[in-house]
């Protein structure tokens, strides 16, 4: 082969390198990332976290104000207790008033019989000194046989007469005794039923202002949690952005790199081109150069998927109604309607699913909550969600709780309490929108359905149970 010829394939294979590369270069170009759209997402991502700190804040200040919130209906609670407790205690003392009423009534009738039966007695005696014409005052006196006979009569008469006049009105004076102690009791009566009719609106009041209270809570939770999908969303937001962002910078490198390298082979090419040129023109005879080619591509990235899928379920839980539990008694013998069921439901406002760990059995304020079963009260004090609650351990780890009641539980920690004991009475405290108790039993820890241990028992459901 001629030296030129072997020029001119040399100069032919560069240009065709050459032309590769600047192919591949121009391909990459097409689909070449740019700083503009990295900008652009980081400018998203700029807006999106602005919109996040706003979010943040108004979840802060409804954190704060749902805080003021419950520590408002905290003291309502409180306030609302002492007011029961004093209207209680008014009830006792009406109730007292009322024996203390009845017994002095008792006292009044006695005492007007007997003036009554007395003056029938001496009605009758003077019909019979009438009668008779020998037991007047006038016939007796006539009859004297002397001056000393005569003194003797009238002074009798005298004693007879002031002592009918005595015991009438000493039965008076205490008949009038008794009716006046008798329209005191009352007067003192009604001041305290007016007393405590007074203590009843103030309580009325306090209810309203629970119920506003309450009102305000739950719109503040409705409210923080609208807030928090939203910044949640938005921290979604920037999540993906963000990856879009660490995508296109990382295409953007290997895409810099891939035309650097282009570049430098090009200008490789562009040199041995040249150099093959040089040669040719200078006439030197070098035959040699053989080419390896090599390049042999492995290709691999064959996938192995294989999935293993365990978690086969188990479905536990059976249910033991009545039977060995069957030592249950209903807590609120008054009622069995049901406000909100156990488990999880989905909320009424946000449409989301939230969960439930007991009953709520609906009742008017101050309703008897009794013990469901025999045993020890282990808890019996206030917090800002139950309210004032109690919890009783039974056997075999069962506790069952009982919540929100109007005031503390009337019995005390480490109390042994029997089925169907009174242990406090209905109310709305802590974080509740009306009168109910609220009714959990717990198994090792765990809560179970409350109403699997009634199954023979009807009970109504409200529509939003």
């Amino acid at each position: 082969m001629s030296k030129r010829m072997i020029r001119m394939i040399c100069i032919l294979l560069a240009a065709l390198m050459v032309g590769g590369l600047l192919a591949a270069a121009l391909t990459t170009q097409a689909h070449a990332v740019t700083q503009a759209e990295i900008d652009r997402l980081q400018a998203q991502r700029s807006v999106i976290q602005s919109q996040k700190r706003d979010v943040q804040e108004q979840i802060q200040m409804l954190r704060s104000e749902k805080a003021g919130a419950l520590e408002r209906k905290e003291a309502l609670d409180e306030e609302n207790e002492l007011n029961w407790q004093e209207i209680q205690l008014i009830d006792q003392q009406i109730t007292l008033y009322d024996e203390m009423i009845e017994e002095k009534g008792v006292d009044v009738d006695e005492a007007r019989d007997a003036e009554e039966r007395q003056y029938e007695r001496y009605l009758a005696r003077v019909r019979t000194m009438e009668e008779t014409n020998a037991l007047t005052y006038l016939s007796v006196l006539l009859k004297a046989n002397s001056l000393t006979d005569f003194l003797g009569r009238l002074n009798d008469i005298m004693d007879i007469v002031r002592t009918d006049q005595n015991v009438k009105a000493e039965y008076i004076a205490a008949r009038e005794h008794l009716e006046a102690v008798k329209a005191e009791y009352e007067q003192v009566q009604e001041q305290q039923k007016e007393k405590r009719e007074e203590l009843q609106e103030q309580r009325d009041e306090l209810t309203e202002k629970l119920e506003y209270a309450q009102l305000v809570i739950n719109q503040l939770e409705d409210d923080l949690s609208n807030y928090e999908a939203a910044f949640n969303a938005k921290a979604a937001e920037e999540v993906a952005i963000q990856n879009q962002i660490d995508a296109k910078v990382e295409e953007l490198r290997r895409q810099q790199e891939a035309e650097e390298r282009a570049r430098q082979a090009y200008l490789e090419a562009q040199r041995r081109a040249q150099a093959a040129a040089n040669q040719g023109s200078s006439g030197g005879t070098s035959t040699g150069g053989g080419t390896g080619s090599g390049g042999g591509t492995t290709t691999g990235g064959g996938t192995t998927g294989g999935t293993t899928t365990g978690g086969g379920t188990t479905t536990g839980g059976g249910t033991s109604s009545g039977g060995s539990y069957g030592y249950f008694t209903w807590p609120v013998p008054a009622s069995s309607y049901i406000t909100s069921r156990f488990g999880y439901r989905i909320h009424p406002i946000l449409g989301t699913s939230k969960y439930h760990a007991g009953v709520d059995i609906a009742a008017s304020y101050g309703t008897a909550i009794n013990a469901a079963a025999g045993g020890t009260v282990q808890v019996s004090t206030y917090n800002s969600s139950y309210g004032n609650y109690c919890v009783i351990y039974h056997s075999n780890g069962t506790t069952t709780l009982y919540a929100h009641m109007n005031s503390r539980p009337i019995v005390s920690v480490g109390q042994t309490v029997y089925a169907g004991q009174q242990i406090g009475y209905v109310g709305s405290t802590g974080l509740s929108n009306g009168p109910h108790c609220h009714f959990e039993v717990r198994v090792n820890g765990a809560n179970v359905n409350p109403l699997s241990y009634f199954s023979g028992m009807g009970f109504t459901f409200s529509p939003s149970a």
